[in-house]
């Protein structure tokens, strides 16, 4: 291994280590509880932290009237379809600008959150590693012993969507 790649190397573990001890700090007193009750607390922050970043990063407003204008054209595009194809094919090419500015709009909270989740991810594979919930039920192609990562997703699913009801995210 080259001294450059060596240098890389040790930075990047020196990083993750500041990642993990940071991690530790905030969620230290939750890892003792069970795995189970640990992955909730800890996913609940993280999508109370990723609805914190859309709310701020984006505009509802903004966002809100794009999709609503959206949905105009697209249904008078419908209605001109068979009378006026030139007039619906301006309104489709106004539709994709919309969507573009939809898109661009919504980028800044994205990349916030990719980078949230590069943090975090990572740091929940390492903590939570095995069975860490077996349920009651089956689930078809699930079964009924769960990873970290499904029971992330069962757990920040329904909390993703209560949190941005009460905080007035609307995407």
């Amino acid at each position: 291994m080259t001294k450059s790649r060596l240098k890389k190397v040790k930075h990047d573990v020196i990083g993750m280590a500041d990642a993990n001890s940071i991690m530790a700090a905030l969620f230290g007193p939750v890892l003792g509880f069970q795995p189970m009750l640990s992955l909730i607390v800890v996913s609940v922050t993280v999508t109370f932290a990723i609805t914190l970043i859309y709310r701020f990063l984006s505009n509802p407003k903004e966002l809100k009237n794009l999709r609503d204008r959206a949905k105009e054209i697209g249904a008078k595009s419908k209605e001109l379809q068979k009378s006026d194809p030139e007039k619906a094919k301006d309104l489709t090419n106004e539709m994709l600008s919309i969507t573009n500015k939809q898109m661009m709009a919504s980028m800044k909270p994205m990349l916030a959150t990719l980078l949230l989740a590069a943090l975090f991810l990572p740091w929940m594979a390492i903590q939570f590693p095995g069975t860490i919930v077996k349920l009651p039920v089956n689930i078809p192609l699930l079964g009924t012993e769960q990873q970290w990562l499904v029971w992330y997703i069962l757990i920040s699913i329904p909390s993703s969507q209560i949190l941005r009801k009460a905080i007035g995210v609307d995407l």
